[in-house]
Parts: C-alpha cells; sequence; structure tokens
C-alpha cells in the first residue's frame, strides 16, 4: 500500500469538496484491499464492500465518516484507518448482509497512519508523541481486542511503519532507508530479529512492502534512468529470522515502478502510473525467482488517473486502483482475473455510485 503519492491528492480532494458536493468528490479507487470472495475499496470519506456473486463483483456495503486513510480485510473484517482522527475503524460481517461497526482509538499522533490485518491480527502504524514512527499490534481475541506496541530501534525512524505487510508470524516494516523484520513468538509477542539499511546512494525509503509466507518484495525510489523515472522492486526471502537478498526488478522504461506491490503465491504483482506488471515465480530454480510474465493497463485508461498506484491480488483476481479516472470527482477500480491460457484479462470496472444490492 503507498502513502506518498495519495496525500499530494488529499490535499486536492479537500479543497474542492468545499465547492461541490460529497457525492461528486468521490476519488474512489484511492485505496484498495481484497480478501476471498470480500473487496474494500475506499473514496474521500468512505469505503465501499463488494461481495464476489458468481463470476460478478457487486458492491453490498457502503460507510460514510471514515477519513480518507488505508484500508485492509481479514476474512469477514473490514479495517479503515482515519490518521487525522487518530482512529481505525473495523466493520465486521457478522450474518448474511448484517455489519457491525467499532473503532480503535490512540493518543499516537497520526494513529492509523497504516494497516495491515491477517489471522485475526491487526498491525497499526502511526507517529509516536517524539515524532517517531509507532507501530501497534492488535490481537482480535475477544473483548476487549489486546494491544502491543512493538519495540523498534533504532526508533529514531519517523517513517518506520509507513510501508508495512506481514504474513504468519512475521512482519516487515519499511523506513526511511531501513527495513525492520519482526518474528512473533508462541505468546503473542513481536521480537524484533533483523535490520537492514538500504543504499542511501541508489534508494530512498521503501514506498511499498507485500509479503507470503518468507517471500518480502519491496518496491523503492528510482535511481532515474533516462527513458522513465525509473524505480525498482527488491526481493528478499526470511531465512533464520534475517532478510536475505535475492532478486532485483528494474523498471527501465517505467515511470515510478514499485509504486505498489503485492504478492499471493507464485504471483507478484507491481503497480506503476498507468501500467501493472505481472511476474510469476520461475519453478526451474532451487530459490524464489520472479520471471514478467505480462504487462497491462485498463481498457479505457488514462494518464493521470493513476492506475495502478494500488495494486492487491488473491490467487487469481487482481484489483487496480485508479482514483483519478474522470477526475477528481470519479475514480475506478479494476478487476482483472487469470483466464485458462494464463493470460491476465480485464473483467469489471468498479465504481463508487454502484448501487447496493443484498446478496442471498
Amino acid at each position: 500500500m503507498n502513502l506518498n503519492i495519495a496525500s499530494v491528492f488529499l490535499i486536492l480532494l479537500s479543497s474542492v469538496a468545499t465547492m461541490v458536493s460529497s457525492k461528486e468528490v468521490n476519488g474512489f479507487g484511492l485505496e484498495i484491499a481484497m480478501d476471498g470472495d470480500t473487496m474494500a475499496i475506499t473514496s474521500f470519506g468512505s469505503v465501499h464492500i463488494f461481495k464476489k456473486s458468481g463470476s460478478t463483483w457487486k458492491k453490498v456495503k457502503e460507510f460514510d465518516e471514515i477519513g480518507q486513510s488505508p484500508v485492509t480485510i481479514d476474512g469477514n473484517t473490514v479495517y479503515v484507518g482515519d490518521e487525522y482522527n487518530k482512529k481505525v475503524h473495523v466493520f465486521t460481517n457478522t450474518n448474511g448482509n448484517q455489519w457491525t461497526r467499532k473503532k480503535l482509538s490512540s493518543t499516537s499522533t497520526t494513529f492509523g497512519l497504516n494497516l495491515a490485518a491477517s489471522q485475526g491480527m491487526l498491525l497499526v502504524s502511526g507517529l509516536g508523541s517524539d515524532g517517531s514512527g509507532t507501530v501497534f499490534s492488535y490481537k482480535n481475541s475477544g473483548d476487549p481486542i489486546t494491544m502491543q506496541e512493538l519495540a523498534i530501534s533504532p526508533r529514531n525512524d519517523h517513517d518506520t511503519g509507513r510501508s508495512m505487510a506481514f504474513h504468519g508470524d512475521k512482519a516487515v516494516l519499511g523506513g526511511n532507508y531501513n527495513l525492520f523484520l519482526f518474528v512473533q513468538s508462541n505468546d503473542g509477542t513481536w521480537t524484533q530479529s533483523d535490520q537492514l539499511k538500504l543504499n542511501k546512494g541508489l534508494t530512498t525509503m521503501p514506498r511499498s512492502v507485500a509479503m507470503y509466507e518468507d517471500v518480502v518484495a519491496v518496491g523503492v525510489n528510482p535511481p532515474v534512468y533516462p527513458f522513465g523515472q525509473g524505480g525498482s522492486v527488491i526481493i528478499y526471502s526470511i531465512k533464520d529470522g534475517k532478510f536475505s537478498k535475492i532478486q532485483t526488478l528494474v523498471g527501465l522504461f517505467a515511470n515510478s515502478f514499485g509504486l505498489s506491490v503485492a504478492l499471493s503465491k507464485n504471483n507478484l504483482v507491481v503497480g506503476a502510473p498507468e501500467e501493472v506488471f505481472v511476474y510469476e515465480q520461475s519453478k526451474s530454480k532451487a530459490n524464489v525467482h520472479y520471471v514478467a510474465k505480462q504487462k497491462f493497463k485498463a481498457r479505457n485508461s488514462k494518464k493521470m488517473n493513476l492506475f495502478g498506484q494500488n495494486v492487491v491480488v488473491d490467487d487469481d483476481t487482481i484489483l487496480v486502483g485508479a482514483y483519478l479516472t474522470g477526475g477528481v470527482s470519479g475514480g475506478s477500480a479494476y478487476v482483472f482475473s487469470r483466464k485458462d491460457d494464463g493470460k491476465w484479462t480485464q473483467d469489471q470496472e468498479l465504481k463508487g455510485d454502484d448501487i447496493v444490492e443484498y446478496l442471498s
């Protein structure tokens, strides 16, 4: 999940909100998430929830007054960050079309800056009172929800948690030129097991992080190339609680390659403005190794719609956000699926004004 470009356009969206109605100022596709048969897509101040019915995704719920921060899904629960109000909104699908709504809050300066969730565990980042990056872990093990603050060392990195991901008992936090690896013990406690410093001469802070099992993909800022703004995705494996670099993918002719990254099983999806790149694990090598398979755009993709700013993948489905499709008053999210021949094809364009349908 990438937060850099999004934060710039949020200022523009906020200004336009004073001139037009909330329905017109949509920004649909600002942040996206997917888990199984559920998608959550945010617009300016709202979250739109879609469910899969047959081969079609249908909008089943919309919640308002949630801010405009990141979204993540874990099973039947949707989490939406609201950093300006220091909250995380928790929406749980309890039965059929019934949903409950709760809130988590903190005194952290920007609680809800970023989120990651899996298997009943939620990570929430923000800025602490001293201006350093802070990450909290919540275990949804009943009421009340138990909480732990991760002990990040060194603590003086104010960008820690701006990008993050976790899978199983491991979590990766991106900071300013840093990657932090945390491992969870049997009692639920998170302990830092590794810190990796990135080369300041070649990269800046990790702007996107994805994780599946023991594979980590990190999108980093350029080197700048003569035919585009470049960018790279670095692939690591985690062995014995340590990072081990195994591959670097370079977007030689792409602009901001690695702006977003997503992993699921054998699939690696890399977003860049106006295009998406799909890689698959090679079965010809003993170690993890990704090879390029396909590059695609939306059928109606235009420049500056930010198609590819956010990508997620779950098995044979890819969701791509483009929150400036049609300008700040529009926005779209595009659904692609992998067909029997292995090609990814656009199936659907989702919009914020799709009618809510109650599924039987």
